[in-house]
């Protein structure tokens, strides 16, 4: 399985450059209302309320667990971006849910049949593995609320080198409009989706 350095660009679209460094702004802007949505989620938003149960708290890790294998064989189907994997995202989830024994089978997938390309497929791995910067609000309530709850996927946020290798890739989108909305795009499906499958995943067990 091989890592692209780039995203596949069309030599037939005109060239729209941004500066380096500037691309996950224009992304971040982008996506934000789809991103905020999730910060006042029904669910998700418990992660980080003072009255957090260990079975809503459950819920949620197999949720997440469930949504990132799906990331995960779409980045593996689409044979890109290896060394952007979110395996130890999936390994330290996993291990969170054995030690509470809920470890969910991977029947109820999340529909992620979009993510058929390596540039959408970037779009998704944003969203992912930036959620880690976003957890630390969460990660601190959980130890306080459920002090003796397992935290391995909480207290594991994205290595620096794979962010930075991310930015990386995404500054290699900038070369046309089109790669980069279909990037932007991509995020935007992946915010909504999880949403959507927390939601479904959560409500599947009341």
């Amino acid at each position: 399985m091989s890592d692209l350095t780039s995203a596949p660009t069309d030599p037939t679209q005109p060239t729209d450059p941004i500066a380096p460094g500037a691309i996950r702004k224009v992304i971040a802007a982008a996506t934000d209302d789809a991103h905020q949505m999730l910060h006042r989620h029904a669910w998700i938003s418990r992660l980080i309320a003072p009255s957090l149960h260990l079975q809503d708290y459950t819920r949620l890790l197999a949720a997440y667990y469930q949504f990132y294998l799906s990331v995960e064989h779409a980045r593996a189907c689409t044979r890109s971006y290896d060394t952007l994997s979110v395996r130890g995202a999936i390994a330290a989830l996993h291990a969170d849910l054995t030690a509470l024994g809920a470890v969910p089978e991977t029947s109820s997938a999340p529909d992620l049949s979009y993510l058929d390309t390596a540039p959408k497929v970037l779009g998704a791995l944003y969203v992912m593995h930036g959620s880690s910067f976003g957890a630390r609000q969460m990660r601190s309530n959980i130890k306080r609320v459920l002090p003796d709850a397992p935290r391995a996927y909480f207290e594991t946020p994205t290595a620096s080198p794979i962010w930075h290798h991310l930015t990386t890739q995404l500054d290699a989108t900038g070369g046309t409009s089109s790669t980069r909305d279909t990037v932007i795009t991509a995020a935007n499906q992946t915010f909504v989706r999880f949403g959507a499958f927390v939601t479904f995943r959560c409500e599947q067990q009341d």
